[in-house]
């Protein structure tokens, strides 16, 4: 028997396995399997828990997305898997190191928001992730301007069915493309952000985007409230997903579309980010919650 747990963070929804307890082989078949929403548990990514020896880590995490391939970094997954680690125990109450493959995020409980409480549709509680340093160069992206245009630095132009999409771009662990709209069509994002994600497949570093990338719309409401939508690279259309919002904060304070502490809608919900440009990381506030705990007979 496996044991997992289903999370979720404004509907941005994870299996859980910590594999300290339990050895497990993972194929990309089996997550794939496993992700389904008619025949498996039905998931946007897959966490994986594992001892780590990093001196201040509290535990080693990796990510995959639906389509089985691992990625380095999940704002929302990040706050689930602290939320884990102190409903389990294995955390007091003070902040917890999680190690990734990108590099370390200090997830800390936020006491004001009420760090733990039961609703009938599980435990819920409010973390505030820092995650990586914001990255601008294209090389971080990474980004291949042939086929598109870089109209000024860290920006980027292409034509999709005749019109042209102008959008910023920036790594806060993982890719995105960041386009600010007056009014979205949440059609077109799911369009874009297949056709440039099925060309990363296809054409890898021949790509626009070798190795995919999450695509954004970006509304900025006033100075302290933005909304976005998000095609998440390996999932499709997200609910919510962490790193679009911090990225998306991290351009519009940039531009000075905003302040440096704003709020994030998503279709699922809102999340806090701060970003000092003169700081290295980019604070993101949400909850997280733990839906169930359950047992698997197998992996398929």
């Amino acid at each position: 028997m496996i044991s997992f747990v289903k999370m979720h963070a404004l509907g941005n929804d994870f299996m859980l396995l910590d594999t300290r307890q339990q050895a497990m082989p993972l194929s990309t078949k089996a997550i794939m399997a496993l992700a389904d929403r008619h025949t498996g548990i039905g998931f946007d990514q897959l966490l994986c828990l594992a001892p780590s020896i990093t001196p201040g880590v509290t535990v080693k995490y990796r990510i995959y997305n639906a389509d089985g391939r691992e990625v380095s970094q999940c704002g929302n997954g990040a706050r689930c898997v602290a939320h884990y680690l102190y409903l389990e125990g294995h955390a007091k109450d003070a902040p917890v190191v999680l190690e990734t493959d990108k590099g370390l995020i200090t997830v800390t409980p936020v006491h004001a928001l009420g760090l733990s409480h039961r609703n009938m549709l599980g435990d819920v509680g409010y973390y505030r992730a820092a995650l990586a340093t914001p990255q601008f160069d294209v090389t971080a992206i990474p980004v291949n301007p042939e086929g598109a245009s870089m109209p000024r630095k860290s920006w980027l132009a292409w034509q999709y069915r005749g019109k042209t999409y102008e959008g910023a771009l920036v790594n806060v662990g993982n890719p995105h493309w960041i386009i600010p709209v007056d009014a979205w069509d949440t059609e077109m994002l799911s369009h874009i952000g297949q056709a440039l994600n099925d060309e990363a497949v296809r054409q890898g570093t021949g790509a626009v985007f070798p190795e995919g990338v999450n695509v954004t719309w970006l509304q900025c409401n006033d100075n302290q409230s933005l909304s976005i939508e998000t095609f998440e690279r390996g999932v499709g259309l997200t609910r919510a997903c962490g790193s679009a919002a911090a990225a998306a904060a991290v351009v519009a304070i940039s531009e000075g579309w905003c302040d440096n502490h704003a709020s994030v809608s998503m279709p699922g919900g809102q999340v806090w980010v701060t970003w000092a440009e003169a700081a290295q990381m980019v604070d993101v506030t949400g909850e997280a919650v733990l839906l169930y705990r359950a047992k698997l007979e197998g992996l398929p």
